[in-house]
């Protein structure tokens, strides 16, 4: 199992609204890969999936528990410190990227 405690990830809208970072934390392990963050609201965001295909992903959000959103995110390689996908969350849609951040294993 994989573990990036101190990735970012970036959201991205489509309206003018700026884009919005905060610190997260990434789990892959084998074809499972889960994403969690705090978002500015204080919530726990919690999205979980699966790989599809080498290096890419379809995963479901949750807050505080209640399913509220789907995404995918890409991978090049295993070795790419970078993810970058779509959201769909109530109705909004935007993009992402997650850079793993992580230090040499």
């Amino acid at each position: 199992m994989a573990v990036y405690p101190n990735a970012s990830m970036t959201s991205y809208f489509p309206s003018e609204t700026p884009s919005e970072t905060y610190p997260c934390n990434v789990r892959i392990d084998g074809a499972v890969i889960v994403i969690t963050y705090r978002a500015n609201d204080g919530s726990i965001t919690i999205y979980n999936g699966r790989e599809t295909g080498i290096g890419h992903y379809k995963l479901t959000m949750e807050i505080n528990g209640l399913a509220k959103g789907r995404a995918t995110l890409h991978r090049l390689n295993d070795d790419e410190d970078l993810l970058e996908g779509s959201w769909y969350e109530e109705g909004q849609r935007g993009m992402w990227e997650i850079d793993l951040n992580r230090e040499d294993d």
